[in-house]
């Protein structure tokens, strides 16, 4: 069970990333989206962890998703060459 809240919580963070790299989307939509999957991923992280490892998990998890989020859009070149 664990496993499972743990890859739903970084699936959010993921489709959050992406949701903000959206242009398609208003503003006042991209901010409710992400304040959901962001409130999704660290219920689920601190079901898991506990209250403060869950908020650390998921601003280290937020990081990690902005990461990979620009290394698939090609945002980044810099950190693969």
């Amino acid at each position: 069970m664990n496993e499972l809240l743990i890859i739903i919580a970084m699936v959010s963070l993921l489709l959050m990333m992406l949701n903000i790299r959206k242009n398609t989307l208003t503003i006042p939509i991209k901010a409710f989206l992400s304040t959901l999957l962001f409130s999704l991923a660290l219920i689920c992280f601190m079901s898991v962890y506990g209250i403060l490892g869950g908020a650390i998990c998921t601003v280290v998890g937020a990081m990690l998703a902005g990461l990979l989020t620009a290394v698939i859009a090609g945002k980044a070149p810099q950190l693969l060459g």
